[in-house]
């Protein structure tokens, strides 16, 4: 239970931006001290932040081998998108368009919403990195519909606002024609 409970910690404190050397520490310290650990994917997820990223592409390879040898996709699907978005720290493009296909059809196939988004997301930045601006742009509004889809099920309206106003939610809002035009507004 306490396992569980510094899981959900340090993937809220990962989502909202906030996560910071010293309750790293503290989550890390705990765990140690009740013998337990991270996944392998969330422990990729705080090597992302922490710009470790060779050690992050391991562990989120490794969950996703995992994961996808023992038939598990909905493990499968978040540790395939954190190994893209470290392949993109890495500006290794190429690797994740040719993998990315795969992801969005297994979140469709299986109702997984908030990896869709995040799956078409990685898809428009490697796009858009290496030079395919309009294809990108097709992918960032996609996964913004998506986005905009799963906020419509948040009836609780600060709870809708803060996900919306996540790091990287935010971030493919912003890269949408309607974000695009929201920003010059102001």
């Amino acid at each position: 239970m306490v396992e569980g409970a510094q899981e959900g910690l340090a993937i809220a404190l990962l989502e909202s931006g906030n996560l910071n050397k010293d309750n790293l520490e503290n989550i890390r310290q705990e765990l140690d001290e009740l013998g337990l650990t991270l996944p392998e994917t969330i422990s990729g997820k705080i090597d992302l932040a922490a710009h470790k990223f060779d050690d992050a592409l391991k562990k989120a390879t490794t969950a996703a081998d995992k994961a996808k040898r023992s038939g598990r996709r909905n493990d499968f699907l978040p540790a395939l998108e954190l190994q893209m978005r470290v392949l993109l720290e890495l500006d290794r493009q190429e690797e994740v368009l040719l993998m990315v296909d795969q992801g969005i059809q297994l979140a469709e196939e299986t109702g997984y919403g908030t990896m869709l988004w995040r799956l078409l997301g990685a898809k428009a930045e490697a796009l858009d990195s290496i030079g395919k601006q309009e294809e990108a742009a097709a992918q960032y509004n996609l996964a913004a519909e998506h986005i905009q889809e799963l906020a419509d099920t948040i009836d609780d309206n600060k709870l809708k606002q803060g996900f919306l106003a996540q790091p990287h939610t935010a971030s493919v809002l912003a890269k949408t024609a309607k974000g695009k035009q929201r920003r010059s507004n102001e």
